[in-house]
């Protein structure tokens, strides 16, 4: 009796749910056919899928009543893989941008660049981290490139104490580091450069160089304002009729200056350049010192004699006998090895075609040992290049003068463990020398 009540119940409640929801009209919504009472439960019945710009829609059915509505769905929007391409100076990167949803979408973006820089010391490792970051529809893309830089060098102070008068007669030196403390001693023969000034300028740094003698100095400008250098140069000549060459070299975004004042002077054989050199900051004149005179074009046109009959190689050491074709000038030097080199043959290469300078062959006398010096008078554009041929490692160097339409060319390589050498020049597309040796 008790299960026949429980089912009676049952069945009574499913006839009031189906009068609920399927009832006659005059209980519905006759606009649109929605049925008021219902608690609707939609499925799907067709669909525009939406794409990564376009939006789609999608009929909805009730499963109960039977009623249908259209609904509009927002576009989907890109899903992109990002493939970022770096500099191989990680300055500059890119972005390829290739939606997943649409193979046509593909985009290259520039990426913006940022640099946290921890500077090294002697007692703390640097470190780079250099981010691109790329903004695309909303949502960021990066990539990140980390560097170890190591340890820095320490900051020196120099103390020196001269063997006799002068550098040529050699000094010990004390440098003291300003940050760790380190202490480090050396002995020197000769002229040895310190840093005695720096100068941080736009695209780089400006490094002169002092002896402790004071006696030699030079101007090292490293990555200084490089690619935005202009260069002046004039002559002027004075009341006792010397004749200045001033060289000019500026900056066009900065105010860094640098001004050399050059004349020459003969000695014999030797004609030697003297040089003073300024840098200068707007009207402030920052650092001036005069730099060494050296050789630049005359010298000895040297003769030599040797007991070459009495020695089976120079390996096995000799004595020469020197002197000068246009001076008094005479010397004797002995030699254990290969050391002295002997004139050979010596090019000029303005008859050449070129507009100037020379290529200098020496050998030993026992032609065992080989030596090539060279210097262009042009104003030459410089390449270095370094490329595999035939397996072997080429080292190529090659200077290019428009005026004259010259190509100077060195390629040297190793193979079976001796140094080959090529020297070519090149007029106007036509070879006009070329020399081969092995060292």
């Amino acid at each position: 009796m008790k299960k026949k009540l429980i089912l009676i119940a049952i069945l009574a409640f499913g006839v009031l749910a189906l009068i609920s929801c399927g009832q006659n009209t005059a209980n519905s919504d006759t606009s649109t056919g929605e049925k008021a009472e219902c608690v609707h439960e939609y499925i799907s019945v067709g669909t525009t899928v939406p794409t990564c710009t376009e939006g789609g829609s999608a009929t909805l059915e009730c499963t109960l009543c039977g009623f249908r509505k259209d609904v509009t769905l927002d576009p989907a929007g890109h899903d992109f893989n990002a493939s970022f391409d770096w500099s191989s100076d990680y300055t500059h990167a890119s972005v390829l941008l290739e939606c997943k949803r649409d193979a046509s979408h593909v985009y290259n973006v520039s990426a913006t660049i940022y640099e946290e820089t921890v500077e090294p010391s002697c007692k703390t490792v640097g470190s780079q981290k250099i981010t691109a970051k790329v903004t695309w529809g909303g949502k960021d893309y990066t990539d990140v490139k980390e560097f170890n830089l190591g340890l820095g060098e320490c900051k020196n102070t120099y103390s020196f104490s001269l063997h006799g008068d002068s550098c040529t007669d050699g000094f010990d030196m004390e440098a003291v580091c300003s940050e760790c403390g380190a202490k480090s001693h050396a002995s020197f023969d000769s002229h040895v450069l310190f840093d005695m000034a720096s100068f941080k300028v736009c695209g780089g740094e400006a490094v002169v160089k002092e002896c402790p003698c004071g006696e030699n100095v030079e101007l090292d400008e490293v990555g200084a304002c490089l690619g935005e250098v202009e260069l002046d140069e004039w002559t002027e000549t004075d009341e006792d009729g010397i004749t200045y060459t001033f060289e000019h070299r500026f900056c066009t975004r900065c105010d860094f200056e640098i001004i050399r004042k050059k004349h020459s002077t003969s000695e014999g054989c030797y004609t030697y350049l003297h040089r003073q050199t300024s840098i200068v900051d707007g009207d402030k004149v920052l650092y001036s010192f005069n730099e060494p005179r050296y050789d630049v074009v005359d010298f000895h046109e040297l003769v030599y004699s040797y007991d070459g009959g009495k020695i089976e190689s120079c390996e096995n050491g000799y004595t020469a006998e020197v002197s000068c074709k246009k001076c008094g000038y005479t010397a004797e030097i002995t030699e254990n090895t290969h050391a002295l080199k002997f004139d050979f043959e010596k090019i000029d290469l303005s008859t050449l075609g070129a507009c100037g300078g020379y290529l200098l062959i020496k050998k030993c006398p026992c032609e065992k040992s080989s030596d090539v010096s060279y210097s262009l008078f042009c104003d030459y554009e410089y390449s270095y290049e370094e490329k595999s041929v035939d397996g072997e490692l080429h080292t190529v160097k090659t200077y290019t003068c428009d005026a004259c339409k010259t190509e100077f060319m060195y390629d040297e390589y190793i193979k079976d463990g001796k140094i080959y050498g090529l020297w070519r020049l090149t007029v106007d597309g036509e070879v006009k020398y070329e020399l081969s040796l092995t060292f």
